[in-house]
């Protein structure tokens, strides 16, 4: 979501009719968007009333939005105590059918689990790892859950055991690129012990999947990889394995690389690529 906005309405009504229109249920999602736009506390109260009171989960999840751009620190306790209903118990959600009320709080959970990643909020990464093991109905939020985890976890076991059970298919059989995801996240986690798990991946015929593993294991320190990675600097048709290759050399400061990589930049097209190959140089060379 970016800036966790949307393009604003076309046109911003005052804040004593937002809050009105917001209590009164009436064009709900134009008038979140307005309270965005506003940024103005007074809306505050009402767009928490719709968190905890709306069923719809699109206008509750741009709501929680919402509370997080005015004000961080009083949203909180909020979106703790959202995340923490897990069971279903104190915030209205959508249970018409027998699982959607479920998977509703599974989507909000990945959500707020972003927030608090970008805010730093270790106390959310417990909730986001009670959510992994039941988040397959949909893959999306599945996504967003194994990457608050990954930001939120670093040194933490708990995240590297619920990593490791991505990657090895230990909660349901997953799709590719929940393993794509779960192989960057290895790294944002950073614990060694999942380099043996992240090391087959990199023969796999998935290209995120193999990349993202090539970029954690480098964060890893796993210099038994380099060989490996190494060969992919002469990839022809695909630059996206030079410049995987590149960064996660310079990330390893692999000094039998250096020939490879200078070789590789004299010939390389894509200054993208190019600039990644002079980034790994410098890093290597400096050491």
């Amino acid at each position: 979501m970016g800036a966790w906005k949307r393009p604003p309405p076309q046109e911003v009504l005052g804040v004593e009719e937002t809050v009105r229109k917001l209590a009164q249920g009436e064009d709900l999602r134009r008038m979140v968007d307005c309270a965005i736009e506003l940024g103005d506390p007074r809306t505050f109260d009402a767009l928490k009333r719709l968190v905890y009171e709306c069923p719809a989960r699109n206008v509750k999840n741009q709501a929680l939005v919402a509370l997080f751009l005015l004000d961080r620190e009083r949203a909180r306790p909020v979106l703790l105590d959202v995340m923490a209903d897990k069971d279903l118990k104190w915030v209205k959600w959508n249970t018409e059918r027998q699982y959607i009320g479920k998977e509703a709080w599974q989507e909000t959970a990945a959500i707020i689990g972003y927030m608090a990643a970008e805010a730093g909020w270790q106390e959310f990464l417990p909730w986001l790892l009670q959510a992994l093991p039941d988040a397959n109905r949909g893959w999306g939020p599945r996504y967003g859950i194994i990457r608050g985890i990954g930001r939120l976890g670093r040194g933490d076991r708990q995240a590297a055991d619920a990593i490791r059970g991505v990657l090895t298919d230990r909660f349901t059989k997953e799709h590719g690129d929940s393993k794509a995801v779960a192989a960057l996240a290895a790294g944002q986690v950073g614990d060694p012990a999942l380099i043996p798990v992240l090391r087959p991946y990199l023969n796999h015929g998935y290209e995120p999947l193999k990349h993202n593993a090539a970029l954690s294991l480098s964060l890893l320190d796993d210099r038994e990889s380099a060989p490996v990675i190494r060969r992919w600097l002469t990839v022809v048709g695909d630059e996206n394995y030079r410049g995987v290759a590149a960064e996660a050399l310079g990330n390893l400061r692999d000094r039998d690389s250096v020939p490879a990589l200078k070789a590789a930049l004299q010939v390389e097209p894509f200054p993208w690529v190019r600039e990644k190959t002079e980034t790994a140089l410098r890093k290597i060379e400096s050491e």
